[in-house]
């Protein structure tokens, strides 16, 4: 299996980050309120799932539940030895159906992806099997629900959601990450480092409910 290496995390920002940006050179996806998932295949393309600080998740109290694991295993048996999916994992806390949302391929078959954009880590990403579209009510992983234009808009819509929910700390989404889609990645070997190619705009940061 390859060494663990540290997700790269998004910057904190504010709407007004939404106002300064050209739409056509970034994308928008939600961002989940649950665990940081880094699936890691071994040299028989079995995947090991561990947080965003390295521990294998089955060791926390994430509760993933067996179905989700072996649906995660067949997806995985598509992909290379030696690569690295990253992603986010909902449920049960919060009342949500445990569902696991990949939002980033990181390393395919043993070569770490620094070098690449993370338009083409998408487009790797797009490419593998059996992973569901977010809207998907019969697939536990799936992809992190993503837009292309009008991110003000967006983070209008699933807030507001929250709202309409009482304003649960544990909604399904806190807010939105914007990637720049020619980022590339970090993964430092240390700690987790801010990249300036992602930002995320969380609802709890913003106070005026009129945005």
């Amino acid at each position: 299996m390859l060494p663990f290496r540290y997700p790269d995390k998004p910057i904190e920002c504010g709407p007004e980050f939404l106002e300064g940006i050209r739409e056509t050179e970034w994308v928008a996806q939600g961002k989940y309120d649950g665990w940081r998932a880094e699936v890691y295949t071994d040299a028989n393309q079995t995947p090991t799932v561990f947080s965003r600080v390295g521990k294998p998740l089955l060791e926390t109290n994430a509760n993933v539940p067996a179905a989700l694991l072996n649906e995660l295993a067949k997806v995985c048996k598509g992909i290379p030895p030696l690569s690295v999916l990253d992603a986010e994992f909902v449920g049960p806390r919060g009342g949500h159906d445990p569902r696991l949302f990949v939002f980033d391929v990181l390393a395919w078959d043993d070569l770490w992806l620094v070098k690449r954009t993370f338009q083409q880590r998408r487009e790797m990403l797009l490419g593998i099997r059996g992973i569901g579209l977010s809207s998907c009510p019969h697939s536990h992983i799936l992809h992190a629900e993503t837009v292309e234009s009008d991110f003000g808009a967006y983070f209008h819509r699933l807030r507001q959601l929250w709202y309409d929910g009482g304003c649960e700390k544990l909604d399904l989404h806190e807010g939105i990450v914007l990637k720049r889609l020619t980022g590339k990645l970090t993964l430092d070997l240390n700690n987790s480092v801010k990249s300036r190619h992602m930002y995320k705009l969380k609802y709890r940061d913003v106070l005026s409910p009129k945005y």
